[in-house]
């Protein structure tokens, strides 16, 4: 995965997990995983690819 792609799911992950909470809102424990479920995957998304590009002196971008 490349670091813009990474961007682009930094961005989209949350707006997926609001959908999935809002969808979930009825059953308290499936909202909680999709909660908890979303949160790991952004860290684990910025933690493998954002980070060491950052801490490389790179800047990742989204390109149009």
């Amino acid at each position: 995965m490349t670091a813009q792609t990474a961007v682009g799911l930094a961005v989209v992950l949350p707006l997926a997990g609001v959908v999935l909470i809002v969808l979930f809102r009825r059953w308290p424990n499936l909202r909680e995983a999709a909660s908890l479920i979303t949160g790991m995957s952004l860290f684990a998304i910025v933690a493998r690819v954002i980070l060491p590009v950052v801490q490389a002196g790179g800047r990742p971008h989204l390109g149009v």
